[in-house]
């Protein structure tokens, strides 16, 4: 790369210098990251989050709850019992009596733990929440998407019933919260929220890049010059908060960069 020394002495004072933003075409995904949280989703016709999201979301929340289920009902999971059992063993043993206020004589009552898919189990651990050990408990945010000439996610639904939805979860687990923040669950909330905004703008092309080109001053195309310098991979089009700054020689920073679409 130039130096700002050589490019002060190489400069013609018949040369002009030009910045041009443009698109990052090709970025890289920020899922690909070492992210604190996990995002899950399913979608029929993209493939939106994290790899193994949804199998990482399932097998956490699945501990959780039988944890919780096998401490309401003692015994039941020795007995092969899980959630996937949509009922279980009456619990007052009356063996069929037909006078029993739980079963009603069936021998059996319905499994209050019984999930069949991730949006149950995500229901039962809001609601069994509390009954949840500390070193089981999960940081879940839903996940919307929208998707109309284009795709944007947020954690917040978008009002649009024909256009938008629920797409997933973003999660992060005890353990990772007490690493990363010493348990302080609001900062891996508004942590978590930051994954969802970077990986929001790799959906909607928010990405950029920068070229610095030398051209002579009467020449109206920048690329029929020199490019001096030029780096991709920037979250976010303003140079001077999303990193292009830290790049620039200091007298590029005073100039006013042309965004050219590509």
């Amino acid at each position: 790369m130039i130096t700002d020394e050589q490019m002060v002495e190489a400069h013609d004072l018949t040369k002009k210098i030009s910045i041009l933003l443009r698109q990052d075409v090709d970025p890289e995904n920020p899922r690909h990251w070492d992210n604190v949280g996990i995002m899950a989703c399913e979608h029929r016709h993209y493939n939106l989050g994290d790899k193994d999201g949804i199998a990482e979301l399932n097998d956490a929340l699945f501990r959780a709850l039988m944890w919780v289920m096998a401490d309401n009902h003692p015994g039941l999971h020795e007995q092969g019992y899980d959630l996937g059992n949509e009922y279980i063993p009456c619990p007052a043993h009356c063996e069929g009596a037909d006078d029993c206020a739980e079963c009603d004589g069936r021998q059996e009552v319905i499994n209050e733990f019984h999930a069949e898919d991730t949006d149950d189990m995500v229901d039962l651990y809001h609601l069994y929440e509390d009954q949840v050990p500390g070193d089981l408990k999960l940081l879940i945010l839903p996940l919307y998407l929208y998707d109309h000439s284009g795709l944007t996610m947020s954690t917040g639904p978008f009002g649009c019933r024909w256009d938008s939805g629920q797409v997933g979860w973003i999660f992060a687990t005890h353990q990772r919260v007490e690493f990363e923040w010493g348990g302080d669950w609001d900062k891996a909330k508004s942590y978590l929220e930051g994954e969802v905004e970077t990986y929001d703008q790799y959906l909607t092309g928010d990405i950029w890049g920068f070229e610095v080109w030398e051209h002579d001053e009467e020449e109206d195309d920048p690329t029929e010059g020199e490019l001096l310098d030029s780096c991709w991979g920037f979250f976010g089009d303003d140079p001077e908060t999303n990193g292009m700054w830290d790049h620039w020689a200091p007298e590029w920073r005073q100039l006013e960069p042309e965004v050219v679409w590509n």
